[in-house]
């Protein structure tokens, strides 16, 4: 397992308290009892990019042990990692995108350890098609070699979409080649080893300053596919519902705070993504404030968008990878409408 990079604890009696002026749970949402001992959970994330930062922020300000965990969130690097761990129980909960929960699942969606959706952070592709500057048409892609990060992943996915569409086989016209991660993406490019790559956000920022171009931003494409989310196992849900509930609620905090709270976002952000250019932080945020979901229902269209693309998973329906009742159940109890002063 790849060595963790960024962890935040925040547990224990010498834990780091939230900033000043930081945003508490809304009056009249009843929490856990501040004497009750706090529950040990585990949880990763896979990927040094922005939309990571929800759980990022929850953990920075305290959020999880406000609702009495005792959080453990660490850095693998790809989802293959992750997915392992988390099927394996050696974590409870890892953010991650729907195209890694689809596959892991697919065979048997029922099977207590079968990984499940619980939250959908971001319901569309928010990629970014970052090419050389000579091309400046979508037809023009015919030849190249183009980066993803891995096979299986939502950046791929989102890029064989694409293509379809556009009637380019990514099979045969063009050559797809995973590079392990979209930093390493980013350094072949470099070294001129392809033409173009799907990246998000920081790293998009990074190439442009490289002299890349933007030719298709898939967050104005509307293409439904689940970038994001937070998964844990049904076995694990169906065990421990009101530890996932507390997950729930203390990251739906995270994304309201990283909506509201840009400073507090990008100060996170550059500590966990080890980002120290204000353009990339700029970039970061902007991409993502109106993206992240304010009640973070896994979309069905979203997940569909996922199986269209794994063929174990053809037939099924998207409900059988969705665990939506713990953030339904969050907002009914009217905790986002207080949250949000609506």
């Amino acid at each position: 397992m790849a060595v963790a990079l960024a962890a935040v604890a925040c547990a224990g009696p010498g834990a780091t308290a939230p900033s000043p002026g930081a945003p508490t749970a809304p009056a009249g949402v009843s929490g856990p009892v501040a004497t009750a001992p706090l529950q040990k959970v585990k949880a990763l994330w896979v990927a040094r990019v922005a939309n990571m930062a929800p759980a990022l922020l929850a953990q920075e300000a305290g959020y999880f042990r406000d609702e009495g965990l005792d959080m453990s969130l660490d850095y693998v690097n790809g989802s293959p990692i992750g997915m392992a761990a988390l099927v394996s129980g050696e974590i409870d909960f890892l953010q991650v995108a729907g195209s890694a929960v689809v596959t892991a699942a697919a065979s048997a969606p029922a099977d207590p350890k079968s990984p499940v959706l619980i939250i959908g952070t971001v319901n569309k592709s928010v990629f970014k098609l970052m090419v050389a500057k000579d091309i400046t048409s979508v037809d023009q892609l015919r030849g190249k070699t183009l980066f993803v990060s891995r096979a299986g992943t939502a950046d791929e996915f989102t890029l064989k979409a694409f293509l379809r569409q556009n009637k380019i086989d990514p099979d045969k016209d063009v050559t797809i080649l995973a590079a392990g991660s979209l930093e390493a993406a980013v350094a072949a490019l470099d070294a001129k080893r392809g033409d173009a790559g799907v990246f998000s956000s920081p790293l998009t920022a990074l190439l442009q300053s490289k002299g890349y171009v933007t030719l298709v931003d898939f967050a104005k494409q509307d293409l439904p596919l689940l970038q994001l989310g937070a998964a844990t196992t049904r076995g694990y849900a169906a065990a421990h519902s009101d530890t996932v509930g507390r997950f729930v609620q203390a990251y739906i905090r995270g994304i309201h705070r990283f909506k509201t709270d840009k400073a507090f976002a990008q100060k996170v952000m550059s500590k966990s993504l080890d980002i120290s250019d204000q353009a990339q932080l700029d970039d970061a945020y902007d991409t993502y404030k109106d993206v992240f979901e304010k009640i973070p229902l896994p979309s069905e269209a979203a997940v569909k968008g996922v199986i269209d693309q794994v063929p174990q998973a053809k037939g099924k329906a998207p409900s059988e990878f969705i665990d939506d009742r713990f953030v339904k159940q969050v907002e009914a109890s009217g905790f986002i409408a207080k949250l949000y002063g609506n």
